[in-house]
């Protein structure tokens, strides 16, 4: 019996040890840099990179929109500190408002790589009615997604590598003692 509550008490202080400490989630939280969505932005043909416009991104659960710095010369933007979930994305122009017509998912401390090609609503779309929520103004057209790339996954974020470290030390403590499987408090012979 005292081999199971010790391996159980090892696997509360691996749980522990690995998630981190309550008092130290206000301090984590205060310096988390986020997720991030970066790439880059193109004009309607798909080769010249769009200068001076901004991405938006409106996270579905806050109701939060996010703005990009004005794109470069090379068309790059980024996005940072962003918190993790669905956001839909658009992209303001000169020429007007384009939107993409898909959710973009980040995970925690996760990063997003995302191309964009703004361009005309195709006829009959059904972007072109669409708005872009938190904005009163009309969309112009569809950013076309060029390139995706999701990165950090969740089995690569720390809270991912947390549960796979711990479920591995958990089976370790908690599987056979080499025992052949016999529990610890079978009934003794008489």
């Amino acid at each position: 019996m005292r081999t199971r509550v010790d391996r159980i008490l090892v696997l509360f202080v691996v749980v522990i040890l690995a998630t981190g400490f309550p008092g130290r989630a206000a301090t984590a939280e205060a310096a988390d840099p986020g997720s991030r969505i970066a790439g880059i932005v193109f004009g309607a043909d798909g080769k010249t990179p769009e200068a001076g416009a901004r991405v938006l991104a409106y996270h579905l659960f806050t109701e939060r929109t996010f703005e990009s710095a004005l794109t470069d010369s090379r068309g790059r933007y980024e996005l940072t500190g962003l918190p993790q979930g669905y956001f839909d994305i658009a992209v303001r122009a000169g020429q007007g408002l384009y939107v993409i017509e898909q959710v973009v998912g980040v995970t925690e401390h996760g990063e997003a790589a995302l191309s964009l090609v703004v361009g005309p609503a195709q006829a009959g779309a059904s972007s072109s009615a669409r708005r872009f929520a938190g904005l009163e103004e009309p969309v112009t057209g569809i950013a076309a997604v060029r390139q995706r790339a999701d990165g950090g996954s969740f089995f690569r974020s720390k809270s991912g590598l947390a549960l796979v470290g711990v479920g591995v030390l958990g089976l370790a403590a908690l599987g056979g003692s080499g025992s052949g499987g016999a529990s610890d408090s079978s009934p003794s012979e008489p």
